[in-house]
């Protein structure tokens, strides 16, 4: 078993020299598909890292869901903390969110939601979260329901209210 050789590169001033003057089989592998992600001549034409740059657009958008900033406050929106905010939190997130908790199930100490300012102060995580189409929190099988997600993000939108 020998000792592998490194990948030889040619310098930067051939590649810039010899651009399009290339032979028939390296153009056709330019423009042919790759065998593989790891293709040699994809990675070599640029293919290779344009496929990965939209595949990690793509992948960060999916997971990215809603923003706050992206859903307006409804006009003559009534939520408030008192007939929403507080019971939602008590049901969906104290059991992990709260400084009561005794397993917090991985949930960062700086996330606590007992209070309405600690709520406040966290307005956008929680809805990336928690909120409207988001559904990352709480984890389980006793997520709520789509209406419920969908009133949070109306409360959260118009300013977690008290």
């Amino acid at each position: 078993m020998g000792i592998p050789t490194p990948i030889r590169r040619a310098p930067r001033a051939t590649f810039r020299r010899n651009r399009g003057k290339g032979s028939e089989r390296e153009a056709a592998a330019c423009h042919s598909p790759p065998a593989v992600s790891g293709d040699v001549a994809a990675l070599r034409c640029g293919r290779g890292l344009r496929v990965t740059l939209v595949a990690l657009g793509v992948a960060l958008l999916t997971a990215c869901g809603q923003t706050i900033e992206s859903y307006p406050c409804p006009p003559g929106s009534t939520l408030t903390y008192q007939n929403f905010g507080a019971a939602f939190m008590r049901l969906q997130c104290l059991s992990c969110h709260g400084e009561a908790s005794r397993d917090r199930a991985g949930a960062p100490g700086e996330f606590n939601f007992d209070t309405l300012e600690q709520i406040q102060r966290h307005t956008a995580r929680i809805f990336v979260r928690a909120a409207a189409s988001n559904d990352s929190m709480p984890p389980g099988p006793g997520d709520p329901p789509l209406e419920e997600r969908n009133r949070l993000a109306e409360w959260l939108a118009c300013g977690a209210r008290p």
